[in-house]
């Protein structure tokens, strides 16, 4: 292998990836071990102060650079800063992200090149380093393979194609947030992996930096699928199947499936063995997705058997989160967490038997609409779902409002204000449509536009500034851009695109900002602008900051797809 340049050039990511990782051993075996010596190699760096930050996105284009007889100590110290968390990182890296073990190789190759530049703490840390690196790209035998790999190799048909930013889309987006969403659009493709069970298909995770990762599922991958219907529907539709594919024949649909090598601390052995959890499901928000990819394609068949989905899992609300006449998520039970908000603080206060919240019932609503309108177009039977729907909508108005507050709240604190928070879920009325247009001005006008509550730098915060619980902590004040792409789309249902405007535009400068100072995308973020790696996740946990690079809850591409959108509705009114 003289010439790693040409091999990078024709081998496939994904093929380089298994190839180097497993070398003439079995994978599993493999890859540990290649994580141990390629952390040796990167802990055989002296960190000077970081004088260059990554510019490149591209798995391929970051190795084009670091092969470059121009790439200098700087950069390879800023690349091992990114990759200082050691052996968990890379070892997932390895095993799950075929983009980012190329990212590695590459790294590898040009410790080979610049071996003679780079000072290390001691010479056997040198030897031992310098021997991988050499052997991963000199070895004969696995020479051989790449070579033929190369010689070979063709795009893997589940690979989601990098598309340039059109003309159209840099008019109506900022310079600025160009480079953001090309990162996350290459971050897209380099999370894909091929089907395994319980995935029938290709499948897309969480994003390579989920502390629990890989992982399937939950309401990240539609924040995913929104981010690429218009890119890439047939990725989408393959993501959809993905989730249908698991409902349970009691019409339970799992929230996360864990895809690791390993039980998580809460799974139980059943759990692990199926990799899903079995008594947490997670908010049905999916049908928006459906919705989006079925304006985009017209297809029909996905749409029916989203239809008969739908109508299962309706069938296990109804029989398993169904109290009086609306919903509830277990969190207030078990602390499974299958809201998505994670130790909010709702559910501090909150009683410790089944009771109404307005997520759940907010969710249940839209998963009803959204049947009743597919039965509709189908031709099909809508099992009373309309009426169902419209009932469920005029209980949210009536019951669950407060007009002492203006607010949406749960139905345990709706008579006892000690109890009532002012937290992101309350939006949710507002997101799905059932709030009237008095009350959705009024959620508008009087909180989502207020900087004293949730107007703050990078809207919206998961608690409102004034509320006494908020904190630099997650779900009680760190911003997630999903939740404001959910609630800028509420505000464009009400025709209101100049709030929806004002917190898209706030949260891509805040976002491409941060993105400008390192290079990634996070987990969540500080509510002020402020550093994300400032706020905290679970301080009883290791995982104590937002996860780099997480794509579940970054769906940037659709808040600039809205946003354009919002802009051309303003310009034209």
């Amino acid at each position: 292998m003289n010439n790693p340049q040409q091999l990078l050039d024709q081998a496939s990511a994904r093929q380089l990836a298994t190839l180097f990782a497993c070398g003439d051993e079995p994978l599993s075996a493999a890859a540990g071990a290649a994580a141990d010596r390629l952390a040796a190699v990167l802990n055989a760096i002296d960190e000077p102060p970081l004088t260059a930050l990554l510019q490149h996105s591209s798995a391929r284009t970051l190795a084009d650079a670091l092969l470059s007889p121009q790439t200098n100590l700087a950069t390879l110290t800023a690349i091992k800063d990114y990759a200082k968390h050691g052996r968990a990182n890379i070892g997932h890296a390895l095993h799950g992200d075929a983009g980012a073990a190329l990212y590695f190789l590459a790294i590898a190759a040009a410790l080979v090149h610049h071996g003679a530049t780079i000072t290390t703490r001691s010479a056997r840390e040198q030897q031992q380093g310098f021997a991988w690196a050499a052997r991963l790209v000199c070895e004969p035998h696995l020479a051989q393979l790449l070579n033929q790999a190369a010689a070979t190799t063709t795009p893997a048909p589940f690979d989601v194609p990098i598309q340039p930013i059109t003309p159209t889309e840099q008019q109506h987006l900022r310079p600025s947030w160009l480079p953001l969403l090309a990162y996350v659009r290459d971050l897209h493709r380099r999370s894909v992996h091929p089907a395994q069970p319980p995935l029938p298909e290709p499948w897309e995770d969480i994003g390579p930096g989920y502390c629990y990762g890989p992982a399937f599922g939950h309401w990240d991958i539609v924040h995913a699928m929104l981010d690429q219907v218009d890119l890439a529907p047939a990725h989408v539709a393959r993501q959809l199947r993905n989730n249908f594919a698991n409902q349970q024949p009691d019409g339970y649909l799992p929230g996360s499936i864990w895809m690791r090598r390993e039980p998580l601390p809460w799974q139980s052995p059943t759990e692990f063995a199926k990799r899903f959890n079995t008594n947490a499901g997670h908010p049905p928000v999916w049908p928006v997705a459906v919705d989006a990819y079925f304006a985009r394609t017209q297809d029909e068949a996905l749409l029916s058997k989203a239809l008969a989905v739908a109508e299962r899992q309706i069938g296990w609300f109804d029989r398993e989160r169904r109290v009086g006449p609306a919903y509830f998520y277990s969190d207030i039970l078990n602390r499974r967490w299958e809201s998505g908000a994670d130790e909010s603080v709702r559910f501090e206060d909150a009683p410790r038997e089944a009771a109404i919240g307005f997520d759940a019932t907010c969710h249940v609503y839209l998963l009803m609409d959204a049947a009743a309108r597919w039965a509709q177009q189908l031709g099909a039977v809508d099992l009373g779902l309309r009426q169902r729907a419209d009932a469920l909508a005029a209980f949210v108005q009536r019951e669950l409002f407060s007009p002492a507050t203006n607010f949406f709240h749960d139905h345990w604190a709706m008579h006892d204000p000690a109890r009532r928070r002012l937290c992101f879920e309350g939006f949710w009325p507002l997101v799905v449509g059932v709030a009237t247009p008095a009350q959705a001005a009024a959620l508008i006008d009087q909180h989502l536009l207020n900087p004293r509550e949730f107007l703050t730098a990078h809207p919206l915060p998961s608690v409102a500034l004034t509320d006494p619980a908020f904190e630099l902590r997650m779900w009680r004040g760190p911003v997630w851009n999903s939740i404001t792409y959910w609630v800028a789309l509420g505000c464009t249902r009400y025709g209101r695109h100049d709030a929806a405007l004002t917190l898209l535009e706030r949260a891509l400068d805040s976002s491409a900002a941060v993105f400008a100072h390192t290079n990634a995308i996070f987990e969540f973020y500080h509510p002020h602008a402020g550093d994300p790696l400032k706020c905290q996740r679970k301080p009883h946990t290791p995982h104590n900051t937002p996860c780099r690079d997480y794509l579940g809850h970054n769906p940037l591409w659709a808040m600039a797809r809205l946003y354009a959108a919002a802009k051309t509705k303003t310009a034209a009114s």
